[in-house]
């Protein structure tokens, strides 16, 4: 498998939005004649140099590739490209956050020079200057994303809260991606939804005096046991309460397990990180914001093993939203699990379990 092949290809995929698994799959039609080449013989490179253990590791997922009248090891290998692909994309996007909002390549800045002078000191751009589309932003005639790491279901209610009045809201764009034609721009369409108990608000009053939790997964049985294979993994989210005032501050960690790299380059390790300010006398919240935090691998050990008050500080921390202003309770929570998609333990945390 050819290192540049893969980062053409890859590359590709990053400024144009593409996921590498619809690229590989059967999403050819997207590619210039150049590139579809380059994937065909990428593909047939991969197949000539399968081993067993190849086999062992990506069988599972063969199925997703089969292609009429194609044969399994074709398959095979497109699996271990699309791997491959995904792999070097997580690897640029980790060194891009770590410069961001820096990007003297980024297709966004090339094409409006002008937005690098309206980042304040946490690579933050007020919302305001955009046209808010359903899961984007509009500026002079083209589309611009959020930055990486934002869930679809936030930059949904980021951009709901974007459109009420009285609210101060900042968000991270994506560099890495090339803007869209507006003309051109078609909005995803996705549902999700959470069962539980409803959120009782009073419920803030018995742990915003000061409280620390920590949740882990703990699956009861083989089948819940899958389930949570199937999401992005999360070994636990930790939650710590201070006071200051009349104020209360949350900060909740997402940490997720170290599970190594095959290759051994991946610069650092990545947790999801949600702030909030509680005013005790008000009954609402006046701030909120959400960010990545990038440890360095030789520090997320200690990290993991610690408690979020033991305040061990990551290399960087690269904020991809910020809101201020009178935040309804509901507001806060419905944003916060939002932000946290596929993460149970926010919603048991907010239930008081």
């Amino acid at each position: 498998m050819t290192a540049r092949g893969i980062e053409v290809l890859a590359t590709f995929c990053l400024q144009e939005g593409v996921a590498p698994i619809d690229l590989v799959a059967g999403s050819e039609e997207v590619l210039q004649r150049d590139k579809k080449v380059l994937l065909t013989e990428l593909v047939r490179d991969t197949e000539a140099t399968l081993t067993l253990e190849d086999s062992q590791r990506f069988s599972a997922y063969v199925p997703l590739f089969m292609r009429s009248g194609a044969r399994r090891n074709d398959a095979l290998a497109r699996v271990k490209v699309t791997f491959a692909l995904e792999h070097y994309e997580e690897v640029v996007v980790q060194r891009a956050l770590l410069s961001y909002p820096e990007c003297a390549e980024s297709p966004v800045l090339i094409q409006f020079p002008e937005l690098a002078k309206r980042f304040d000191e946490d690579g933050l751009i007020d919302i305001a200057m955009f046209e808010l589309l359903d899961d984007a932003l509009g500026y002079r005639g083209s589309v611009i994303q959020f930055q990486r790491g934002l869930s679809y279901e936030a930059v949904r209610g980021v951009l709901e809260l974007g459109r009420e009045s009285g609210l101060t809201i900042k968000v991270a764009i994506d560099l890495i991606m090339r803007p869209r034609i507006r003309e051109k721009y078609l909005s995803r369409l996705q549902e999700a939804r959470w069962w539980g108990k409803p959120f009782n608000p009073g419920w803030l009053d018995t742990v915003c005096e000061g409280h620390e939790a920590e949740f882990g997964r703990a699956p009861k049985d083989d089948i819940e046991s899958l389930l949570f294979r199937l999401k992005p993994p999360v070994e636990k989210t930790q939650f710590l309460w201070t006071i200051r005032e009349s104020c209360s501050s949350l900060a909740i960690e997402e940490l997720p397990p170290i599970l190594g790299s095959e290759d051994g380059d991946s610069p650092c390790m990545k947790t999801r990180y949600f702030h909030s300010i509680y005013d005790r006398s008000q009954k609402s919240f006046r701030h909120m914001d959400g960010s990545v935090l990038i440890y360095r691998p030789d520090m997320y050990g200690s990290r993991l093993k610690s408690k979020l008050s033991a305040k061990i500080k990551a290399g960087k921390r690269i904020k991809l939203f910020r809101i201020d202003g009178d935040i309804p309770i509901e507001t806060w929570s419905s944003l916060m699990t939002s932000y946290f998609n596929q993460n149970e333990m926010i919603i048991e945390y907010l239930q008081g379990s």
